[in-house]
């Protein structure tokens, strides 16, 4: 009986090293969405504010022509009074566009096109528009927003109320609003225009590339 025993034991000993170790792989994917941007025009001096203050749109005190709410309407400022009469100086205006949300993109490019539309004034109650008669275009990207958008050089629209200008977007989304370029515009007067209240339309189109 005892040598039974150890035979049993010997060959059990034999099968366990006969066994090799085994890896076992499950393997798991994450895919991290694309983030579409959300672009605003604000009028006035360059500044940041955050993506709350964006998404308010508080026209009253930031007078943003607006990102695109939920039915895919724009929220619309208000007619902004310049406080100067055409007909006596020239009317200059600075306006920016605004990387409201950003978008987590890969080297998306995107241009920003703005055009300064005439003034609808009248001389002798007949139409006589004022013209934008100049404008620039410039880039106000700062160095802490590399690793979100960058500058990508300007477009080459060259009317005298015509300018745009190229923004890619990098990679991380942005955790604030981000100034990005500068239009600026300059109407001369015009002496012949009839007294009232006259308005000119400042527009901007994006379009990705």
């Amino acid at each position: 009986m005892k040598k039974t025993i150890a035979i049993l034991a010997v060959l059990a000993l034999a099968l366990a090293c006969v066994f090799a170790a085994e890896t076992h792989k499950i393997t798991l994917s994450t895919t991290i969405d694309e983030v579409i941007p959300s672009f605003q025009f604000r009028y006035g001096t360059a500044g940041a504010y955050t993506n709350d203050d964006a998404d308010s749109n508080d026209i009253a005190s930031q007078a943003y022509y607006g990102q695109y709410d939920a039915t895919n309407d724009f929220s619309v400022a208000d007619a902004i009074d310049t406080g100067k009469d055409l007909s006596k100086e020239d009317i200059s205006a600075d306006f920016y566009a605004v990387l409201a949300i950003g978008g987590k993109q890969d080297n998306k490019t995107y241009t920003l096109k703005f055009t300064a539309g005439a003034f609808n004034t009248t001389a002798n109650h007949v139409d006589d528009p004022t013209p934008c008669t100049s404008s620039s275009i410039e880039s106000v990207l700062t160095s802490d927003s590399q690793y979100v958008v960058v500058s990508a050089g300007a477009g080459s629209d060259s009317a005298d109320n015509v300018k745009s200008w190229k923004i890619k977007l990098v990679g991380s989304a942005a955790t604030s609003a981000i100034d990005l370029v500068k239009f600026s515009a300059t109407w001369a007067k015009n002496t012949d225009a009839d007294m009232g209240t006259f308005t000119a339309d400042v527009t901007m189109v994006v379009t990705a590339q």
